[in-house]
């Protein structure tokens, strides 16, 4: 699969360089957010160091926090 997404991503013609590491990064990111920190027991990770040293993407989680809003 992540030939496949690289390759067809680049058909797109998107300039962003992107790999399939970088859709892998932002799905353990919003699982990590959206779990309250407990990602690693969707994601199979032996717990939240391996998510924060390799796979937390800042970027990703800080723009989650700049589209928060509460439903009131």
């Amino acid at each position: 699969m992540s030939k496949s997404f690289t390759h067809y991503y680049k058909l797109l013609g998107n300039r962003k360089e992107l790999s399939f590491k970088s859709l892998r990064k932002t799905f353990v990111t919003l699982v990590n957010n959206f779990t309250n920190g407990q990602g690693e027991v969707i994601t199979g990770h032996s717990g939240q160091g391996i998510i924060k040293k390799s796979y937390h993407d800042q970027t990703v989680f800080d723009k989650v926090l700049d589209d928060f809003r509460l439903i009131s």
